[in-house]
Order: C-alpha cells, then structure tokens, then sequence
C-alpha cells in the first residue's frame, strides 16, 4: 500500500491543466479539490439530495464534483454503483473534465470491476469519435492506471504524438514508465523511464529543471548511464547553493551522494562509497523523503558488503528528517545488529 501511495504521488506531479496561462491553471486547479474536498464533508442526505437535484441539471459539473469528493471518502457497498454512475456521466458527456485525471475518479479493483467494464467501453466510443483530443486520450489513461498498463502507456504515447510540445502528456508518460519500473525492474523499462523523463527536462522551465535533476540523477543510474548519472549528479549538487535559500534541497544532497556512493561501489572504492552513504543523510529532508524514506539501494549494497555498523550509522542520522519511519529504522538497525541484513523493501525502489 505504501509503495502505490509513493507511486501516485510520483504521477500527480503533473498539472491538470498545463495548456493554459499557470496561473490561470492554478486557479481553476485550486477551486476544483476546494469543490471536491466540500463533497467530502457532506451528509449522506446531503449527497442523495445533490443527486435529486441532478435529475433536474444534469450539467451541474459542481455539484457532480462536489458527490465524487463525498463517495471517496465514503467507500462502501451502499456507495459502489452510485460512484460508478458519476464517472461513467462524465466520460459520456465530458471526458475532458479534469476530475477525470485526478483520485476523485480512481476506480479500485474489484470493487469497481463493473464501473471498469462499463467505463472502458464508453473511453473506447470517446477516443474513436475524438482521435486527435490529447485531454481525451490521458483522461483516460488515468483511469486504466491501475488495471491497464499496456492501455496506459498507449493512450499516453498517442497524446504526445498530438502534441509533443506539452510537457504534462510527457510528464505523465515518464511517470508510467517510472512506475512500471517499481513492478518489473526490467533494465528496458529503467531506460524508457531515464528517455521519458529527459524529454520532460527539455520541455519544463528552469526551476523545474533544477528540481528534476536528483530523480534524473538517480533514474540514469538505474539505467546503467553512468557518465550521464555522475554529470546529472553534478547538476544536482550544483542546484544546492540555488535551491537552498527556500530549503529545497533535500533531494538533491540525498540522490547526488547516494549516486557517487554507488558509481564508487561499483569500482570497488569500498571506503568512499561508506563516506557518500553517511553523507547522503546530511539532508534537510523533503517531502518525498520525510513522508516515505529515503531509497536505500546504496546501504543494502553495503550491508551485503559486510558494513553493517555503517549502515547503522546512516540510519540513526535518516531518523533524523524520517519522522515517520522511526518503528521501521529501529527495526532494520534491530536486524543489521544481529548480523543479518535486513529486507529493505520499497524502500530499494523509491
């Protein structure tokens, strides 16, 4: 479960709306979750009551959005079909809308395999009678995100096809790409995810860009890029001076030292990849890493290296800014003390 909540948040990076003027997207963004987290808050006979009225207004889009922000936080049998009856309203008569592509609309398997089966029959009709509509295609991308992936990364190619220039269709493809990376560890799919995600470099202003370089950083690696990584990493160290007056940069000391700790490992420079591994969690922290941990491919591979009191050492200082994760250090430090190395889990994937 943790590892999806990663892994969404990964994917919600992208705006709903980039085409537009961003402050305006930002706008019409903000009053879109404000009119969903009100839906979140009503009654049940305020939810059946703003139902009776669409009898009357079907077109009412508020109050639509308003009954998917009560249905998510109010999952149940009683609410399963009447969920269902709202997506499936906005992909007949407005697949573009934006709650489309947001968790508003996430359909939850199996509890909503009949929506699905419904739903991806009325995407099919929609892409057929609108081929060339980007919004369509990633609407519905989003929606097969957790029980098509083969569908996904189609509809999502067929979007930046139509237009390669918009960096929210390439920011969701690398997305995919990365996620797929968490379930296959393919090395093909390690190295569609680094290609996806320097498009998105190329087309995103520069304060993106110099957010982006840690997960590049790391991505590049993974890829088994290794010049590209160390000079992606260099980037990444290099953004600290710029980045850090607003305190926002705690990926890139993390990701930077943990790709020189690694690179070293892997020509065998053992003592320097320890002092890249304790120096990685000199970090301020961010929200990836002080919500979900810090990716801890580099202090398993120590650990396998017989480094045990290192890795602890870089724990004890992770617990620092992982104000969440104190239970689990304790007990892979538990385990690291016994001798054995422990299952770091998602946490080798993040």
């Amino acid at each position: 479960m943790r590892r999806w909540l990663v892994i969404l948040l990964l994917l919600a990076a992208a705006p709903i709306l980039a085409a537009e003027d961003p402050r305006e997207a930002s706008a019409r963004r903000a009053h879109l979750y404000m009119t969903a987290q009100q839906g979140q808050a009503m009654s049940e006979q305020e939810a059946a009551a703003a139902e009776a009225r669409l009898a009357e207004h079907p077109d009412d889009l508020e109050t639509r959005h308003k009954l998917l922000g009560y249905f998510k936080t109010h999952p149940g049998p009683d609410t399963v079909e009447r969920k269902g009856a709202q997506i499936l309203w906005f992909i007949r008569n407005q697949p573009e809308d934006p709650i489309l592509a947001t968790a508003y609309a996430d359909l939850v398997m199996p509890t909503d395999q009949e929506t699905w089966d419904v739903a991806r029959v009325a995407w099919e009709e929609q892409i057929e009678a609108q081929p060339k509509n980007a919004r369509v295609m990633v609407n519905a991308a989003k929606m097969a995100m957790r029980k098509d992936r083969d569908m996904v990364t189609n509809l999502l190619l067929r979007a930046r096809e139509l237009e390669p220039d918009n960096p929210e269709w390439a920011r969701r493809l690398a997305g995919v790409y990365e996620f797929r990376t968490f379930y296959e560890g393919r090395l093909s799919d390690h190295k569609l995810a680094y290609g996806a995600w320097q498009d998105v470099y190329k087309l995103v202003g520069e304060e993106e860009r110099l957010r982006m370089l840690p997960k590049i950083a790391m991505i590049a690696l993974n890829a088994t890029a290794y010049d590209e990584a160390r000079g992606w990493a260099d980037k990444a160290m290099a953004s600290v001076e710029v980045l850090s007056p607003r305190n926002l940069h705690g990926e890139a000391v993390y990701a930077a030292n943990n790709v020189y700790g690694r690179l070293a490992l892997r020509a065998g420079d053992i003592e320097a990849a320890k002092k890249f591994l304790l120096a990685s969690a000199k970090t301020p922290g961010s929200i990836k890493l002080n919500n979900y941990g810090p990716n801890l491919r580099l202090a398993h591979l120590l650990a396998l290296e017989g480094e045990r009191e290192t890795v602890i050492q870089f724990l004890n200082a992770c617990a620092g800014f992982w104000k969440t994760g104190h239970d689990q250090i304790d007990e892979w430090i538990g385990v690291l003390k016994d001798g054995d190395n422990p299952d770091f889990g998602g946490n080798l994937k993040i």
